[in-house]
């Protein structure tokens, strides 16, 4: 998704809605040098476009939004007990 969607889609289910969001990004779409491997047209245009930009976007987002763990989310909900 572009960047301006995403921090749309991300602050609203943070401020609108009041809940936390899972946010998870393959390691591959840190690396625009990759190998490119044969595909279709589509999946092609899915798998690499925009990969030079992914780092600096996925950088505004960590600079604009506040991250936790999966572990403190569900200890908040209590949903997961400390183990001591």
């Amino acid at each position: 998704f572009p960047y301006w969607f995403s921090r749309w889609a991300f602050n609203r289910i943070n401020r609108k809605q009041n809940q936390s969001f899972i946010f998870y990004l393959h390691p591959w779409e840190l690396d625009p040098d990759q190998p490119k491997l044969p595909a279709t047209g589509l999946s092609k245009f899915r798998h690499y476009n925009n990969l030079d930009r992914c780092e600096q976007r996925f950088s505004d987002l960590i600079q604009t939004f506040n991250f936790v763990s999966v572990a403190d989310v569900l200890q908040d909900l209590g949903l997961l007990s400390v183990c001591v």
